[in-house]
């Protein structure tokens, strides 16, 4: 029984009857699978061997091991008896793939309709859809109404690339049109001129319609200030609770995998195991209202409060840290470390209308974070204002951050952990002088914003959290 137990992932060491229940829960599973293909065979099935059964019913074992999830039958079980199987993808004959007639691959698209009755497809450039179906000449306003339609009219989306290769094959070398140079030319220049908010590529997605695209810009993400396109930034609240919980796979990227996995697993595609899942393919993030939340504010708050960023670097002015941080509208006693000319603020009079007060000329360093977490916060108290911080949050305003930063702050509360490139995580290095700030834009091209940082670090084993994973920047190294 060693092979056996190699072959089982089990060690050697383990009992006889350990085996022996494994191997027993093994065939089980796998004869009932073969009993759910023929109960939808209407056909007799061929008869397999007992060597044939046994490999199956170890195979099916090891991949109940590694998968988190099921949906459906196993996967090698469907692709070996794509015969036998009446779910599974069947011969698309010529009459589904819908017809030609107006082919958009040497004439006009049938979405132009009656406007090109009487213009001549070599001669005049007109403006077409976006998104073109190019077997019938349908026209779409994103990718994935495009494949919507292919699963309809021609098949699914894998007979439908399958049958316009062959059919531009059978055309050979033919001219580009004018409208089609136009249809290209058009694409390129809308998404050269404007952007689609979190679409995350320059693509006509589903996701979001032409009608809220922007002109294209940069934003920086509120988290960690990294500037980028707006189509990679994403739409987060930072003061609410979350409502609910999802995973971060989008609909194109569910689209896409079912129109690949069509070729060889058929019409149940859908409904397939996922193998091997682990966090860095699909995560469980946080929303509220449609948009991504941040987790947890306590254990957000141990990582981007800023007298925690105050402990660590003592030698910055506290008043400058503070400057850089916004004040929590529900938690008055935390205030985080963020870009705050990104972070949209209450006025004087919004704060004062949802319980905010200045507090007392004495007082001026009020509780931090760590005294109201040990002593619970009375509610019924009037919130007091730090005169210290950039303003209070609004808890009703989205900001725009980055993908980094979602991952690992939108999330559920044992799953939250410090965004690498945060401003929080050691990455923020003082204020920029107001010169700075008031130059034009060729001498702040031309002149050196870099601040010279003396850092310490003392290599060797220690806590997970607290050891140096790496290096940003540009360090001399000094051995002692």
């Amino acid at each position: 029984g060693r092979w056996l137990r190699r072959a089982m992932k089990l060690s050697q060491t383990c009992e006889d009857s350990v085996v022996e229940d494994r191997l027993e829960t093994a065939v089980v599973q796998c004869f009932t699978v073969l009993q759910s293909l023929l109960n939808n065979k209407t056909e007799s099935m061929p008869c397999l061997s007992s060597a044939f059964i046994a490999s199956i019913a170890i195979f099916q074992y090891l991949q109940s091991v590694n998968t988190k999830k099921y949906h459906s039958h196993w996967h090698p079980l469907r692709i070996q008896a794509k015969s036998a199987c009446n779910t599974l993808k069947r011969y698309v004959t010529s009459d589904q793939l819908g017809v030609e007639e107006s082919s958009p691959l040497s004439s006009f698209p049938r979405a132009c309709g009656d406007l090109v009755q009487h213009l001549d497809p070599k001669v005049h450039p007109v403006a077409t859809p976006p998104v073109l179906c190019w077997v019938c000449g349908a026209g779409f306003l994103s990718w994935s109404a495009h494949f919507d339609h292919c699963a309809s009219a021609h098949g699914g989306w894998a007979e439908y690339r399958k049958h316009l290769f062959w059919r531009a094959q059978e055309l050979g070398f033919i001219p580009l049109l004018p409208w089609q140079k136009r249809h290209m030319l058009a694409n390129f220049a809308f998404f050269q001129c404007f952007s689609i908010p979190e679409s995350s590529c320059m693509q006509w997605t589903g996701h979001q319609s032409p009608q809220t695209a922007v002109p294209r810009q940069e934003v920086a993400c509120v988290v960690c200030a990294r500037r980028d396109w707006i189509e990679h930034r994403f739409r987060v609240y930072l003061w609410r609770q979350p409502q609910r919980s999802t995973t971060s796979s989008t609909e194109d990227d569910a689209v896409q995998h079912t129109a690949s996995c069509q070729e060889e697993l058929g019409e149940a595609c859908a409904e397939q195991v996922i193998i091997d899942t682990n966090e860095d393919t699909i995560q469980t993030l946080t929303k509220n209202d449609g948009c991504f939340c941040f987790g947890d504010a306590h254990k957000i708050n141990e990582l981007l409060a800023t007298s925690c960023y105050t402990e660590l670097m003592p030698n910055i002015p506290t008043e400058e840290l503070y400057a850089s941080s916004i004040q929590h509208p529900e938690h008055p006693e935390m205030s985080w470390l963020l870009h705050t000319a990104r972070v949209p603020l209450l006025t004087t009079d919004q704060t004062a209308a949802i319980g905010f007060t200045k507090q007392h000329g004495g007082d001026k360093n009020p509780s931090s974070p760590h005294d109201s977490a040990a002593k619970p916060v009375d509610t019924s108290v009037a919130k007091t204002l730090d005169s210290r911080c950039a303003g209070v949050g609004d808890r009703d305003a989205t900001v725009w951050c980055c993908k980094i930063c979602i991952s690992n702050l939108c999330r559920p509360e044992k799953d939250i952990k410090m965004s690498p490139p945060a401003l929080a995580n050691l990455l923020w290095l003082g204020r920029e002088n107001p010169l700075c700030k008031r130059a034009t834009m060729g001498a702040r091209l031309l002149s050196c914003l870099g601040r010279p940082v003396w850092r310490k670090l003392i290599l060797g084993k220690g806590s997970h959290d607290e050891s140096e994973k790496g290096i940003a920047g540009n360090f001399i190294f000094l051995a002692q």
